[in-house]
């Protein structure tokens, strides 16, 4: 698995899983949700996620978040972007991949943003497949420390696997229809 095969198995449908702890451990929340990350061009991968958070105290929040995911090939390297709008905001982190081995089952890249008095540091583990360059799981992990703020995000995705099914029309028994169904 190389830096770029990556970058091209993030894209497509992902469920995840977040959760939000002070730094005690005590569980500040829980979010669950769907994310898209969809091919725009040259080299960019736009990210998308809608789910529900539900604080320690049972009350849900509907939210949504979006970034743009960027590969250089130049550096062999993917760079994290703030998006609003779909609109390119500016540079989140960059990802370094440390002891980089391709025949490894999880690799790791880390990446860092310093936020006002607070900083973010990024984890990232890939679980790749055994004998394939693809990964249907990753894991993100912020530690997010400073003046303002303290808490740790651990967030699992997972993709949406695609199911095909054929189904015959009733009034036209000859007939079969292939429909794409999403599921978890």
């Amino acid at each position: 698995m190389t830096i770029l095969d990556i970058f091209l198995n993030l894209e497509g449908g992902w469920t995840y899983h977040r959760i939000l702890t002070n730094p005690l451990g005590e569980l500040l929340g829980t979010l669950e949700g769907k994310a898209t990350i969809t091919s725009i061009g040259n080299n960019t991968l736009y990210y998308e996620e809608a789910g529900k958070w539900i604080n320690a105290l049972g009350k849900e929040i509907k939210t949504s978040r979006e970034y743009f995911y960027r590969y250089h090939q130049e550096k062999n390297t993917i760079e994290k972007r703030f998006s609003i709008n779909q609109t390119d905001t500016g540079l989140f982190y960059c990802l370094t991949f440390e002891h980089f081995v391709p025949q490894t089952t999880i690799i790791q890249a880390t990446g860092s943003h310093p936020c006002n008095q607070d900083v973010y540091q990024a984890k990232y583990e890939f679980l790749r497949e055994e004998n394939t360059s693809a990964f249907s799981k990753f894991n993100l992990v912020y530690m997010v420390s400073g003046a303002e703020k303290n808490y740790c995000s651990a967030t699992e995705f997972s993709v949406s696997r695609v199911k095909r099914l054929t189904i015959k029309a009733a009034t036209t028994p000859t007939t079969t229809s292939n429909i794409a169904i999403l599921s978890d």
